[in-house]
């Protein structure tokens, strides 16, 4: 696991919206490093909310994988809302990877719904997170 780093949500959502670059430029791989960082608990993780629906892929999905830390409720909200409106698989599978980090059995209908998908890639990390968040479950009942 990567080091423990704290990063500025709302300073780095500024920077994303200022900065017109390129995926190939130097921004985009710089918030690619970002899906390492981890917020604590009680950090504000909405400013990242806007940088969810970003149309660089690499911005997208590195604020999807982002959202593991924070207030959990909030992006975890955040997350369902996505995997409601969003048919790119790929933004599928980080969410679902990011719900089997931080998600909690209100996810479970949105997790189930996609394990009819057609894609292979989506079905087996939504079975990922089903089981990781029932495994949470029985862990804080036991």
């Amino acid at each position: 696991m990567s080091p423990l780093v704290v990063c500025d949500c709302r300073r780095l959502s500024t920077v994303v919206r200022h900065r017109r670059l390129d995926h190939r430029q130097s921004l985009s791989p710089r918030l690619a490093e970002g899906s390492a960082v981890y917020f604590f608990e009680s950090v504000d993780v909405s400013p990242l909310f806007a940088l969810v629906e970003d149309r660089r892929w690499l911005v997208r999905h590195s604020a999807i994988r982002s959202l593991n830390g924070g207030n959990r409720e909030e992006a975890e909200d955040k997350l369902l809302e996505i995997l409601a409106t969003t048919s790119d698989p790929n933004d599928i599978i980080y969410c679902h990877s990011t719900l089997n980090q931080i998600g909690t059995r209100k996810a479970l209908p949105a997790l189930t719904q996609n394990m009819r998908s057609r894609k292979r890639d989506v079905k087996i990390s939504a079975q990922a997170a089903i089981e990781a968040i029932e495994a949470r479950g029985r862990q804080s009942e036991a």
